[in-house]
């Protein structure tokens, strides 16, 4: 059985969205390993977003945030990353991240830049940590901006 990680997110209207993985079962014997590969996979989902924290779920802890609105008018929920991954097996996956950071797209493409800085980071910190429905480990084919009307 796999862990649950859900980490929720504020936008500049006060509306909040979450994003919800799966992630190998957390354990005495792994649990400080867990936290610092948790750890960096939310300070990567920061590092995309413009949306502030307010909590994160773990499926042995609650981690609560300050929740304060943030200061950026572009901070909005609607504005998402779509992370489209795949397992060795060829089973295909994807997950939402909300308060897509637009600055981080590759020029004149709607595609996050993956191969350096905060993309890079984040898709090594989902990649160490997310499996997919199946239970298997993931890579990231790409991340790609989308709108979702909620």
């Amino acid at each position: 059985m796999s862990g649950k990680l859900s980490y929720t997110l504020i936008d500049y209207g006060g509306e909040k969205s979450t994003v919800k993985l799966s992630m190998p079962e957390v354990s005495d014997i792994n649990y400080s390993t867990a936290e610092t590969q948790i750890d960096a996979l939310i300070s990567a989902i920061d590092g995309i977003t413009l949306m502030a924290p307010v909590q994160d779920t773990r499926t042995y802890v609650v981690n609560d945030y300050a929740g304060t609105l943030p200061t950026s008018q572009y901070a909005q929920r609607e504005h998402k990353w779509l992370v489209q991954f795949h397992d060795s097996a060829g089973n295909r996956g994807t997950l939402e991240v909300p308060g897509a950071d637009l600055t981080l797209l590759n020029t004149n493409e709607d595609t996050m830049n993956i191969d350096s800085g905060a993309g890079a980071t984040f898709v090594t910190a989902l990649e160490a940590l997310l499996l997919n429905t199946y239970g298997n480990a993931i890579t990231v084919d790409r991340v790609v901006h989308v709108g979702r009307n909620i």
